[in-house]
């Protein structure tokens, strides 16, 4: 009995392989130690320049968060986002991909599932006064749209002159791609972020404008733009047929919209343009163009005159431009297509005086100067900053129109390259992003009394159909009321 309790004398092998399994498990045990102790006293980042985003923020610490749960939450996005060495992981990710990720078929295709809304957060220039200025104007006869305002724009007749599914221009057929239903795909050198929406979301959407609507005084008069983005134009016809269609989600929305709303036809006024630069082929924002035949859209809904684009100063931003699309998909070998072919941001200076300051609180009691409408880029990999400096809280253009008239426009992004053209048929306007207030830790800000407080005439509500299928946004939106 005694000899059976005797412990087995190991052989030399597995005595080194025990030792092994020691020294790995203390190796990584240390390594986890080194990593948490790094993580506790270095400087956290706040951009991904790999990724050129915003990184999360540190949770300010509030009872209702640690009830509900938020405020760990928010520890683990920070923490996610800014680990030692994360930044050279995510590169390192990006070269490994290329390995092992390619492209069927004739074309340059790629579809990534669940990777929409990368416009979610707002960016902005980091200083009131950035360096560089805008360059001269593009040699004539570069090719930047007509300038006759109301070429081609149907949007109020009541006719729809929509084409037949699949006939866009450099549409590509069913066949040359697989088709899976994702959010962000590629299709030879041009990036597009994909819609699906439902007829709920298309509601609530439309229900939180007629809410806001409602709260506003009689006088004000309210206004409602969804513009489709280019996969609505340049995907393959499963891309924008269905769930897909954004010309059915916009119907949609406008159908339920109330009487105190009218809406804004874009879809109709970007039809006789599709051949032009609308939208950028590697970001998922329309282009100073685009934004154009919209704004002439809004002026023919508002009973207002848009100028011609020869009317105001044409030009450039130093640089290309390789935008959010091109960002969210780099870590695949497609995204190659997009970086040898970068956009140009081009803009268009209105032809009135215009004087631009933003505020960072409800109140409005610091306004900090801003460089102009259209200010200079040379320093930031972003360009499309060019437009208002990017996403302010509140921004207030003071103008040369001798109208007497206030707006108000409520976007995201979007609205950046559109809101220098209201500046023709204003004396003031104010932008408003509404994911900068009445959020957790953020200020309160409530429409009516915004709009009562700044004697507004004219409310515009400007979205992109990745806002107007958020829920998150829809909660920006109806925490104004």
């Amino acid at each position: 009995m005694e000899g059976k309790n005797r412990r087995r004398k190991l052989y030399p092998e597995e005595t080194l392989l025990s030792w092994v399994r020691i020294v790995a498990c203390l190796t990584i045990l240390g390594g986890l130690l080194v990593v948490g102790a790094i993580s506790l006293f270095d400087e956290d980042p706040t951009v991904s320049l790999a990724e050129k985003r915003k990184l999360a923020e540190m949770p300010e610490f509030t009872w209702k968060g640690l009830a509900d749960g938020s405020y760990f939450s928010g520890i683990t996005s920070h923490y996610l986002d800014t680990f030692p060495a994360r930044e050279t992981l995510v590169v390192h990710n990006r070269t490994l991909n290329k390995f092992y990720f390619f492209s069927p078929g004739k074309q340059n295709t790629l579809i990534l599932d669940n990777q929409g809304n990368v416009g979610n957060h707002g960016e902005a220039l980091p200083s009131a006064n950035p360096s560089g200025s805008p360059s001269a104007p593009p040699p004539s006869g570069t090719p930047q749209g007509t300038d006759d305002p109301s070429a081609g724009t149907t949007a109020g007749t009541g006719e729809s002159q929509r084409p037949t599914t699949g006939s866009f221009t450099n549409a590509v057929g069913e066949d040359d791609v697989d088709i899976t239903v994702g959010s962000t795909m590629i299709i030879g050198d041009r990036a597009m972020e994909i819609v699906s929406y439902g007829a709920g979301s298309s509601a609530n959407y439309a229900d939180a404008i007629n809410q806001l609507a409602a709260a506003l005084p009689a006088n004000v008069r309210v206004f409602d733009l969804v513009t489709p983005n280019s996969g609505e134009f340049y995907s393959p016809a499963d891309m924008h047929t269905g769930s897909h269609s954004q010309g059915d989600m916009i119907d949609l929305i406008y159908s339920k919209l109330g009487s105190r709303v009218t809406a804004v036809d874009a879809y109709d006024a970007f039809l006789p343009h599709l051949d032009e630069y609308l939208f950028f082929r590697t970001d998922h924002h329309w282009t100073a163009l685009g934004a154009y035949y919209a704004y002439t859209a809004f002026c023919q809904a508002a009973g207002l005159t848009a100028p011609a684009l020869s009317d105001m100063t044409q030009g450039q931003a130093d640089g290309s431009f390789l935008g959010s699309l091109y960002t969210a998909t780099s870590a695949y070998p497609q995204s190659d297509a997009l970086r040898n072919n970068p956009d140009t941001v081009y803009y268009y200076k209105p032809a009135v005086s215009t004087n631009m300051v933003f505020y960072e609180t409800a109140d409005m009691s610091q306004p900090y100067d801003f460089l102009g409408v259209i200010s200079g880029v040379s320093d930031t990999d972003n360009k499309y900053l060019c437009f208002l400096g990017g996403d302010h809280p509140i921004t207030v253009i003071e103008t040369g129109a001798q109208t007497g008239k206030t707006c108000l426009i409520i976007k995201e992004s979007y609205g950046n390259a559109f809101t220098p053209f209201l500046t023709h048929n204003y004396s003031r306007v104010v932008a408003l992003d509404p994911r900068e207030f009445n959020g957790e830790g953020e200020e309160s800000l409530k429409l009516a009394e915004f709009v009562e407080r700044l004697g507004v005439d004219d409310v515009l509500f400007l979205n992109y159909p990745m806002s107007a299928n958020s829920e998150a946004y829809l909660q920006h939106l109806l925490g104004l009321l």
